[in-house]
């Protein structure tokens, strides 16, 4: 319910007349204005919400954030589909951060057990391996990864690269 609605709705409460004044019941206006909807949460990429959360943390003001702070990523993101707008009421109103799309690359040709994509997250590096997890992100190695993960690795040919196989994949899987 928006504001006109529960306006319209308080007008149509039952109410007596008290001396002069209106009366209604307290009991029925705050039920009502339960039923007001907040501004919904926008939802944003994780690594803008990690951009906005370093804004934040270093002091930057909202004018700032909107310049992308030399970020070529949220640069390109600002850019896009009025994203600034986007940023602005996740500043100011609070967030969701949308689940990325996950992805499991391949190497064509390769001996089958070493052509899936791994990054271990403990030593920072990239390599190929069996497909020997169980899919789940875990706190040492994935298989699985965001395209921003992706293109960040220096991986993000993949998507147009007929030497590799790459298949979206459930964050439960």
């Amino acid at each position: 319910m928006n504001k006109q609605e529960l306006l319209n709705r308080i007008d149509e409460l039952p109410s007596n007349l008290i001396g002069n004044r209106v009366a209604v019941d307290k009991s029925s206006v705050v039920e009502l204005v339960k039923l007001l909807d907040e501004r919904p949460k926008v939802k944003i990429p994780q690594f803008v919400a990690e951009y906005l959360e370093q804004q934040k943390q270093r002091g930057k003001k909202l004018f700032d954030a909107l310049f992308g702070d030399n970020n070529e990523a949220i640069i390109d993101w600002l850019n896009m589909n009025n994203n600034e707008e986007i940023l602005v009421r996740a500043w100011l109103d609070g967030y969701e951060v949308e689940q990325e799309k996950l992805y499991k690359v391949k190497m064509v040709g390769l001996y089958k057990d070493e052509q899936v994509l791994h990054h271990s997250f403990e030593e920072d590096v990239w390599y190929f391996k069996s497909d020997f997890n169980d899919g789940l992100r875990h706190q040492r190695d994935s298989r699985y990864h965001t395209k921003n993960e992706l293109e960040q690795a220096g991986f993000g040919g993949v998507f147009d690269n007929d030497m590799f196989e790459v298949e979206e994949v459930d964050h439960g899987s």
